[in-house]
């Protein structure tokens, strides 16, 4: 099952040098949900019952197969100079297709609670029973008749 198609790819396309090789756009968009399903193995559930938009799936799939359509090399630098004919170019180091924090925050489930609460109401600061506000300008604990 897919969720993105080429044709969304192609709608989201900004600039030049379109692709044109639909079964190639197919083939990284199948490699980036396979990188989604690793990371996220119940996203389907999560579409289904609605807690996860899949327009929001179908965004990332997107972005994640236009770096690649875009940068197909993966040059993270390069430089070209006219005279004298010099050259040069570094490659990333993370050749594979990849999900951005940003986007990992995107997919991830939202946390429902902490795994623990402190109770901050009367009880929790209330004083010890034989124990009195002696002075409110200058707050101390003492004994009750002291």
């Amino acid at each position: 099952m897919s969720w993105t198609s080429p044709q969304d790819i192609l709608d989201r396309w900004v600039g030049g040098s379109e692709p044109t090789d639909l079964d190639l756009i197919q083939q990284i968009i199948n490699d980036a949900e396979s990188v989604i399903l690793a990371e996220y193995p119940r996203i389907d559930e999560r579409i289904t019952d609605g807690s996860l938009a899949l327009s929001t799936v179908v965004m990332v799939v997107s972005r994640m197969a236009a770096r690649v359509l875009r940068n197909p090399e993966n040059l993270s630098y390069w430089q070209q100079q006219t005279g004298p004919f010099a050259q040069g170019r570094t490659y990333g180091e993370d050749r594979d297709i990849w999900l951005l924090e940003k986007e990992k925050q995107m997919l991830a489930p939202r946390s429902r609670g902490k795994a623990f609460e402190v109770n901050q109401g009367y009880a929790a600061v209330s004083p010890p029973q034989d124990f009195a506000w002696r002075d409110l300008t200058y707050p101390v604990w003492r004994r009750v008749g002291e």
